[in-house]
């Protein structure tokens, strides 16, 4: 990742326990070796919710990766990908604009193989353009889906996918 110019990723999403325990640990230090700065994962629900901030070209530009609430999200007592909640995500997001000069949301939910968003998704990406998002990436589609611009923000509803194993048999 690092020799194609990747230098931050985000962590939420429901496959980060896919490997276990210690597939998501051998991710974060290979992360950690590559000088690979990560988000949206955490030992435990509050630091799980730690943002991303990058400076860039002057900007302040801070990335939020959250997931739905399905198999790997955090407790507070256990480790895990920051999961979306409609309270303290658009907390984060206006706490985010506020410092911030652009705040990227990555978002791994909607429905796996759907081009469109449903209706619920796509209130919820408009809530966060509203709440101060300047772009919404939404993934778990796992295809390309389709574009929206809402209220001067951004939203692109399926990203496609970088690399997903799929069984030989599928």
């Amino acid at each position: 990742l690092k020799s194609v110019g990747f230098d931050c990723c985000g962590l939420s999403n429901n496959h980060a326990f896919d490997f276990g325990i210690q597939g998501i640990l051998d991710t974060k230090k290979a992360l950690d070796d590559a000088g690979i700065v990560y988000t949206g994962f955490g030992d435990n629900y509050e630091d799980s919710r730690k943002n991303l901030v990058i400076d860039k070209n002057g900007e302040k530009i801070c990335i939020i990766t959250v997931c739905e609430h399905e198999y790997s999200y955090a407790l507070e007592n256990r480790m895990g990908s920051r999961a979306y909640d409609e309270y303290d995500t658009m907390e984060d997001i206006r706490n985010a604009r506020k410092e911030s000069d652009r705040v990227i949301i990555i978002y791994h939910g909607g429905k796996e193989e759907c081009a469109y968003p449903s209706p619920r998704l796509r209130k919820l990406c408009r809530a966060m353009v509203k709440n101060g998002a300047d772009v919404v990436v939404c993934q778990h589609s796992h295809c390309i889906g389709c574009y929206e611009e809402f209220e001067g923000g951004h939203i692109l509803y399926g990203e496609g996918n970088f690399h997903f194993v799929k069984p030989k048999d599928a």
